[in-house]
């Protein structure tokens, strides 16, 4: 005969039988969730919902009860760059537009329930962090790519300037003039077959007398919707977007440095861009300078050191900083910034076996591989990886670089970009997404993974393995005298014994509400189980402190063993489930209620 085993606490609220076959109101208990819950049709109309996922779409709750999800929501097609669980959707509605949400429909197992259940998270700031990391990083490699142009074909080395610069940039167009009164003359471009170095035009007639006028970067990501809608360039030739700045060579206005597109630059431009394409000027400035004497040894010494200031700030900004590695002599010269995210003593040189004991473990071989192919064969090196300082704290770099063919030495250049924050956000979101906000275990999501996880290693080892559907008792009954604060602490504190009543190996997570469900590999037989179940219910039956007063709770558990009572997930979660009611009801009738706040004694322990 199957046993049952339960805890049957006094303040008993009945419960109906049909409450397991569909997903009623009180099952769900999201109204305290931080996170947006809702329920739709088959058909898409909006059933049930969270005050959170009302606040979150900008809607009034009797706007949203009974509308088509689908008014709200419009699936944006980009990549997710690792933002939740679920697919991404931007806000229709007026009052928060520009929001752009993940849509994660969470599986129910309960049986005769048509609907679906979804979980919404607000992605938008972790969006446009990604977006503004991608863009400073295209930036700066870019930076780092034209520095390490060689300088014996000066002029193509402008054409690879401008068009690494624009393709920075996401523009089309990338122009070098050389500004003699109102003439205009194209000096470089990276339109080969379009554009002629040579061309003239009217300064007034072209984008960049707006640049000499203000004698500064001018950015104009739609010129269509500016006041300068009428400017000759914009009738004549349909430059949508623009920026550009002043170029300079020995200290006066030589001419203009300058990026455009026939398209709207999507996001507009920002300060980095303004930077970026200033620090470029400056570089060319130099270029034109050397191009215009008779030797590269005429650069002043102050010229080049105020280059690598503005370098210098411009790793500082971005969090990035630059490396060069001989590889004949295995040393490796570290710029000031990655010194500073490393948190490591000002050396610029470090040998290459010191500079990878900084590595993890783990991503040494991923680091040498590349290193090999790089040097080996000129493929350009791209990876992440984690580094560690002097006092053990690691941090997650991105990491490019490129082979440098100079005479007589074979260097590798490149670029580091401190992307912790990121990963950190990462981490926080997938976390968030696959645990309970409350109690820190395991959601309903990934008890599923787990579970079928550990089905397939017992069909592959021929084990077996139990499922305990732990439910509380009369665990209402305490919200409604001693509120939900008194609620919360009895859950975590569950969370915690139960966590402690069972080994490393085995899983336990918050199913909903006051449920929970424990994985048990290893149980072939029902009274293996036994003594992990008396230990549970000791645990459960001390008090709990809220404040001055002592609260007691108990809990009925039920057990679904596989292969014995099913092979699926959602069926032996099904089962352990009625196994778990079943022994409630036979509780019921063995016991009489008492008061939900007072020790359960002896007959708590009772095995049925």
């Amino acid at each position: 005969m199957v046993w049952r085993l339960a805890i049957y606490a006094a303040g008993c609220v009945k419960m109906k039988k049909n409450e397991y076959t569909s997903i009623p109101e009180w099952s769900l208990r999201f109204d305290a969730l931080p996170d947006a819950w809702l329920t739709v049709s088959r058909d898409g109309v909006v059933r049930q919902f969270n005050p959170r996922a009302a606040q979150l779409l900008g809607l009034a709750p009797n706007a949203l009860a009974g509308s088509k999800l689908t008014v709200w929501l419009k699936r944006v097609h980009r990549l997710n760059l690792g933002c939740g669980q679920g697919k991404l959707f931007a806000l229709q509605s007026a009052s928060r537009t520009g929001v752009t949400v993940s849509l994660e429909e969470i599986p129910c197992p309960l049986a005769g329930w048509s609907g679906r259940l979804l979980r919404m998270l607000n992605v938008s700031e972790e969006l446009e962090s990604q977006t503004l990391r991608s863009r400073k990083l295209d930036r700066l490699t870019a930076l780092a790519d034209i520095m390490a142009l060689t300088e014996l074909d000066r002029q193509r080395g402008l054409e690879q300037t401008l068009e690494l610069g624009a393709r920075a940039l996401g523009l089309e167009l990338g122009l070098i003039s050389h500004i003699e009164g109102n003439r205009y003359t194209l000096l470089a471009h990276n339109a080969p077959g379009v554009l002629e170095v040579g061309l003239t035009y009217s300064l007034p007639d072209t984008y960049c007398s707006l640049t000499v006028a203000a004698n500064d970067v001018v950015a104009l990501s739609s010129f269509q919707d500016s006041v300068y809608a009428d400017h000759p360039c914009y009738q004549q030739f349909g430059f949508k977007s623009y920026i550009g700045a002043p170029l300079r060579v020995h200290g006066e206005l030589f001419g203009t440095l300058c990026f455009c597109s026939r398209t709207v630059l999507q996001g507009g431009f920002d300060h980095n861009d303004s930077l970026f394409v200033k620090l470029l000027a400056r570089w060319v400035g130099g270029v034109i300078e050397r191009m215009n004497v008779e030797s590269s040894l005429r650069v002043s010494h102050g010229e080049l050191v105020e280059q690598l200031e503005l370098l210098a700030m411009a790793e500082k900004v971005a969090r990035l900083g630059h490396w060069r590695l001989d590889v004949q002599g295995r040393s490796m010269l570290l710029s000031d910034e990655v010194l500073a995210i490393l948190g490591l003593p000002h050396q610029r040189e470090w040998g290459l076996g010191e500079f990878e004991a900084l590595i993890a473990v783990e991503d040494r071989e991923a680091w040498r591989e590349q290193l090999h192919l790089c040097a080996d064969e000129g493929t350009p090196l791209e990876l992440e990886l984690r580094m560690s300082n002097v006092a053990g704290y690691t941090r997650w770099l991105s990491l490019r670089g490129m082979r440098l063919d100079l005479p007589h030495q074979q260097q590798l250049f490149g670029v580091f970009l401190d992307i912790t924050d990121s990963k950190q956000a990462q981490e926080t979101i997938l976390f968030q997404a696959s645990h309970d906000a409350l109690t820190g275990l395991i959601n309903r999501v990934l008890l599923f993974d787990r579970l079928g996880q550990e089905i397939r290693r017992c069909q592959r080892s021929e084990r077996c393995l139990a499922v305990l559907f732990i439910d509380l008792d009369h665990f209402k009954a305490i919200n409604d005298q001693h509120g939900h604060e008194a609620g919360d602490r009895v859950l975590i504190q569950v969370a915690r014994r139960l966590s402690q009543a069972l080994r490393n190996s085995d899983t336990v997570g918050r199913f909903g509400g006051d449920e929970f469900i424990a994985i048990i590999p290893g149980v072939e037989q029902r009274d293996q189980l036994i003594p992990l179940l008396k230990k549970i219910l000791r645990k459960l039956e001390a008090p709990i402190l809220f404040g001055k007063q002592q609260l007691f709770i108990s809990a009925s558990i039920g057990a679904a063993l596989y292969p014995t009572d099913a092979i699926l997930p959602q069926e032996l979660i099904r089962k352990a489930d009625h196994d778990m009611y079943l022994v409630k009801e036979q509780r019921r009738h063995l016991s009489a209620p008492g008061p939900a706040a007072t020790p359960q004694g002896s007959d708590a322990q009772g095995i049925a």
